[in-house]
């Protein structure tokens, strides 16, 4: 990966980090942004090379989204987050 591209890798980590709820939580217009940003990387991706940064980029908003709805149903619990039916009385 080329210098500049490790760079963007590392802001956009922090970025997500520090302002996931914030921006992307709590934003869907933020998330909608970053998505199309990734998708059009990938259509640009038979005519530039990205030198393994849409994976990582994939791949760490992908990892920190899952991790983010993760910790949100274990502070919500199950039944919120859809992982358990709720149990209706006999």
């Amino acid at each position: 990966m080329k210098p500049i591209q490790l760079n963007i890798v590392k802001k956009f980590a922090t970025w997500t980090k520090l302002y996931w709820k914030e921006d992307f939580a709590n934003d869907e217009n933020v998330a909608q942004v970053l998505q199309e940003w990734i998708k059009q990387m990938q259509i640009d991706l038979k005519q530039y090379s990205w030198n393994g940064l849409l994976d990582t980029l994939q791949n760490k908003y992908n990892s920190y989204k899952k991790t983010r709805k993760q910790t949100a149903c274990s502070r919500e619990g199950l039944l919120s987050c859809g992982n358990l039916k709720e149990i209706q009385p006999s």
